[in-house]
């Protein structure tokens, strides 16, 4: 399934950074699979990339956002000053949509490409408002 995961990715993002690592917590092996505009550490930091989104696949195909310090469902951007909600914020966020599919293997791999899809969009949305255009063409990573 793995194989088929990194395919889907790379038709839907192929000028992304995406990844797939097998990890083992609690002495159960599951899967992280990671989206974001470009390998670029930012500063300096392992594993801090630009519009980073984690999904966590374990082996029963229950598939989920993965909470991770450095990833999950959100892309951080810069904060809209005329928002009042976000006015004294460092950073503002956008949802990626996601929707937890049945454990079936078809379902898994469409709700991936959903999710890659919908990353896609949101990054597009707000891509003027995102950080760090001096080291990410964002434009590049969203091009299908």
């Amino acid at each position: 399934m793995k194989e088929q995961i990194q395919a889907i990715l790379a038709e839907e993002v192929p000028n992304a950074f995406t990844r797939i690592n097998e990890v083992t917590s609690w002495g159960k092996p599951f899967h992280i699979i990671t989206i974001a505009a470009s390998d670029f550490e930012i500063s300096g930091v392992r594993g801090q990339y630009s519009a980073r989104v984690d999904l966590r696949l374990d082996e029963d195909l229950t598939l989920t956002v993965a909470r991770t310090a450095m990833g999950g469902q959100k892309i951080y951007r810069n904060p809209r000053k005329e928002d009042p909600k976000e006015f004294y914020l460092a950073l503002g966020s956008e949802k990626v949509p996601f929707r937890k599919p049945k454990k079936a293997e078809e379902n898994v791999l469409r709700a991936v490409r959903k999710f890659a899809v919908n990353w896609r969009e949101i990054v597009g949305s707000v891509i003027d408002e995102m950080r760090h255009h001096d080291q990410i063409d964002y434009k590049l990573a969203i091009t299908k």
